[in-house]
């Protein structure tokens, strides 16, 4: 496992995968992490792309996500996110199989989150000399932008991404699209005063989903920084607690299995 990813929380026999936003530091991350995961299991935090102003990159991403699973011989490993952090975990689960998923203010796509970063950038500076509706036509410029540039080398100062990332985001799913491919319980969180990653996309997301197990909880007054959420501790913990029965190996499961799947416990994952 690479030296770059941090690793926190207790040995109890499960790993939580945790990643966070795009240009979120390890110490941002770290402070993101509920107290119930840490109490609870391993929380591994990868070093996702797009740190620095460097390209972004979705398949990186995922691959650097399911090289840790591989290296990992938990039997329940569940991948867990905020904001990019959680896009990229509920893609990864239709590639890698993993346990659970467990989503914070998930970003419905890239060019949503741009649309909803970029305007914040600047409607500080402007905002006593243009009034919304323009502000919205400036936004519908730039997402019409980043649409068509296919040179590389501009670099946006204020939002850290280069053209390279912005292909990113032309070919980036939305949530709602890949949500039937998701066969894993999934828990999501998300603030109704999320101003990057409106929490109606989740509630959009949720109900696509083909799987049982499910459960949406969409705090008021939460913004797009999860640690806003008081209850989330209590209500992250109590649905924790339910599934770590749920996901108890039956002993017959070992009988049934060949001495090859034995040797290796991620052999039933789809990697």
């Amino acid at each position: 496992m690479s030296l770059d990813n941090l690793v926190l929380g207790q040995d109890n026999g499960y790993v939580i995968i945790f990643s966070a936003g795009l240009f979120t530091t390890k110490e941002e991350t770290k402070a993101l992490i509920p107290k119930s995961l840490e109490e609870r299991a391993k929380i591994i935090i990868p070093k996702l792309t797009g740190k620095n102003g460097e390209p972004f990159s979705i398949e990186k991403d995922i691959n650097i996500i399911k090289e840790i699973m591989q290296e990992t011989f938990e039997e329940r490993i569940y991948l867990a996110g905020w904001s990019y952090g959680g896009y990229i975990s509920a893609i990864a689960a239709t590639k890698i199989n993993p346990d659970a998923i467990l989503l914070f203010n998930p970003i419905n796509s890239l060019k949503d989150s741009i649309s909803n970063i970029f305007p914040q950038r600047y409607k500080g500076i402007l905002r006593t000399f243009i009034n919304s509706s323009i502000l919205k036509s400036l936004d519908k410029l730039f997402l019409k932008f980043i649409s068509s540039k296919k040179t590389d080398g501009l670099y946006f100062r204020d939002l850290k991404i280069s053209i390279k990332s912005l292909k990113e985001i032309r070919k980036s799913p939305f949530l709602r699209y890949i949500a039937p491919q998701i066969g894993c319980p999934v828990l999501i969180i998300h603030g109704r005063e999320d101003q990057i990653s409106k929490y109606g996309n989740s509630i959009v997301f949720y109900k696509n989903l083909k799987i049982k197990d499910k459960r949406i909880i969409t705090p008021k007054n939460v913004s797009h920084q999860i640690t806003d959420y008081k209850d989330l501790d209590t209500k992250l913990g109590k649905w924790l607690d339910n599934h770590k029965q749920k996901f108890t190996i039956n002993p017959f499961f070992y009988l049934l299995k060949s001495k090859k799947e034995k040797q290796d416990k991620s052999i039933h994952r789809k990697i």
